[in-house]
């Protein structure tokens, strides 16, 4: 990590003096994600709101790492880099964060924009669930400091990751032989993905694509008659960069792919 707590505070407290005191309260929140039951990997968003001129932060997070494990950090929202994380006990459930802005201009987030992301192999089976909490371990502190540099009042919500799979969808089979994607191309893709399945019985199939936190973004019903199917979605089916899941469902089996959605820059 690029500070330890105590000089992260004595940084704060040399420079408090200068600076007028502003009214503000920021709110931390872990998320609140449904997970669909055939996932294997998950995307959590840490998030913020009322988050204005902020000059440094810190807190810890904790989980169930029998259910979800860490695989790494990401998508942040802060300048920052792995280095802002304590990861020696992620094999544990916990995490460190600490984070300062170099420039001392404070930075400012839109309300609900994500601070960073934690990517988790998914260990647990449907019905598992496990918080996502602000610990004060292994050291008792959490603080926000805003332009005057001075701790700010904080409200750290806690949130919770919980493994979801309906009755219908957990008792559906996985078999190639009756239900399979063959080639999804390209994928990655930046513009548009060409899926081709195949059926061995003629059926109402539902057809979803769900994002890496769990939400459905696509969902089409249609019925087939057995052999190659196609089906061609475009960047208007994906809200945001990242990895989603093509699920392919009949009465009775199920199917699933990765889609990795990387537009052009």
């Amino acid at each position: 990590m690029k500070k330890t707590g105590n000089s992260f505070l004595l940084f704060m407290l040399l420079l408090c003096a200068a600076y007028p005191t502003f009214a503000q309260s920021v709110t931390l929140k872990a998320p609140q994600d449904s997970i669909d039951v055939v996932a294997t990997r998950h995307r959590a968003d840490i998030t913020v709101s009322s988050f204005q001129n902020i000059v440094g932060a810190q807190f810890n997070l904790q989980w169930d790492s029998t259910l979800f494990s860490l695989d790494s950090v990401g998508n942040f929202g802060l300048k920052m880099s792995k280095e802002n994380f304590g990861l020696q006990a992620k094999a544990t459930g916990l995490l460190s964060f600490q984070w300062y802005d170099e420039a001392l201009k404070g930075v400012s987030l839109a309300n609900g924009a994500t601070m960073f992301s934690l990517y988790f192999t998914i260990k647990g089976v449907a019905g598992d669930s496990s918080p996502i909490k602000f610990v004060d371990t292994p050291t008792n502190v959490r603080e926000v400091a805003d332009i005057t540099f001075k701790a700010i009042p904080a409200s750290y919500q806690d949130g919770f990751l919980k493994v979801m799979g309906s009755g219908t969808t957990a008792n559906r089979e996985i078999n190639p032989a009756q239900l399979r994607v063959i080639n999804a191309y390209p994928n990655p893709f930046p513009e548009e993905v060409s899926i081709t399945w195949y059926a061995n019985q003629a059926d109402q199939f539902l057809i979803t694509v769900t994002d890496a936190r769990g939400r459905e973004v696509f969902r089409q019903q249609q019925n087939v008659t057995p052999g190659e199917q196609q089906l061609r979605l475009g960047r208007n089916s994906f809200s945001t960069p990242g990895t989603y899941l093509l699920r392919l469902q009949s009465s009775r089996y199920i199917s699933t792919q990765p889609l990795i959605y990387a537009p052009s820059r």
